[in-house]
């Protein structure tokens, strides 16, 4: 495997994770922090889950939806599933589900820090709720939800808990710098490689951590 495939694999996986589970994220923090109604301890339990359950386990129930029994098995019959499931779609989708609680987490914080008093008025001038959304709360919000996209693009790049149940079979079609990573360790072709995957990610992660920190304002990371 050519050494910088996993970099540039990694970058595009991030980055379409990060442009799906931002806004995932955003809409189910905005229902926890603002809205009222029935299912609101169910969503935010919801939320929570992908954060507290092993990652090995939601690779598992993806790769049982798309089998000839599970729900998505006519994808399977078509021809559709496994070219999916080995692919850089399976490691989009395993980002998105690692990185989208972790947004809404923490912009339900940034949500609920800004001043009731702006809502109030929002509410007295009959202003529609996606208004308020788009026109209030996020531009009063954006410095923090800003470092919180950067940040939660530096988790998507890092996922490898769920990938592990496909690792196996994603040489040379979804190899992420964490699985070059895993699999360059134990192998003896690939030690010289795993020094570089190793600095790519460590070099990655410090730079979108230094940057969210630039954004946020220094003394606070979020």
């Amino acid at each position: 495997m050519d050494a910088w495939t996993p970099i540039w694999t990694t970058l595009r996986v991030g980055l379409a994770a990060t442009l799906i589970a931002v806004p995932l994220g955003l809409v189910f923090a905005w229902l926890a922090a603002h809205w009222r109604f029935r299912f609101q301890r169910l969503v935010e339990a919801l939320i929570l889950l992908p954060l507290l359950i092993p990652g090995p386990v939601f690779g598992y129930c993806i790769l049982m939806a798309f089998t000839t029994t599970g729900p998505f098995g006519f994808a399977t019959r078509y021809g559709i599933g496994s070219p999916v499931l080995f692919s850089e779609t399976v490691a989009v989708l395993a980002a998105v589900i690692y990185t989208a609680p972790f947004v809404a987490l923490l912009a339900t914080r940034a949500f609920r820090d800004i001043q009731p008093a702006y809502f109030k008025l929002v509410a007295v001038l009959g202003i529609a709720e996606w208004r308020a959304f788009w026109h209030v709360a996020l531009p009063l919000a954006s410095k923090p939800l800003t470092a919180i996209a950067v940040v939660a693009l530096a988790r998507a790049i890092g996922e490898f808990g769920i990938l592990l149940v496909f690792a196996p079979s994603l040489a040379g079609r979804a190899a992420t710098l964490p699985w070059a990573l895993f699999y360059g360790i134990y192998s003896p072709g690939d030690v010289s490689k795993a020094l570089l995957w190793f600095a790519a990610s460590t070099t990655l992660a410090l730079l979108l951590l230094a940057i969210a920190a630039r954004i946020r304002g220094m003394g606070r990371m979020l």
